[in-house]
């Protein structure tokens, strides 16, 4: 039986599978900045449905 193609997403690292080689592949962090921007947006959201609940 062969196995190939398979990708496994675990701790921020693709194992990817082919044959019967393994090859780790690295997946990009968001900065931040981004993260702080998502927050402020999300939070700009709910306070914003909290407001018009009233």
């Amino acid at each position: 039986m062969r196995i190939s193609n398979i990708a496994i997403i675990a701790a921020m690292a693709v194992i990817a599978m082919t044959g019967h080689a393994f090859a780790a592949v690295t997946v990009s962090v968001p900065e931040p900045a981004s993260m702080a921007l998502l927050a402020i947006g999300v939070g700009g959201v709910i306070l914003t449905k909290l407001r018009r609940r009233k």
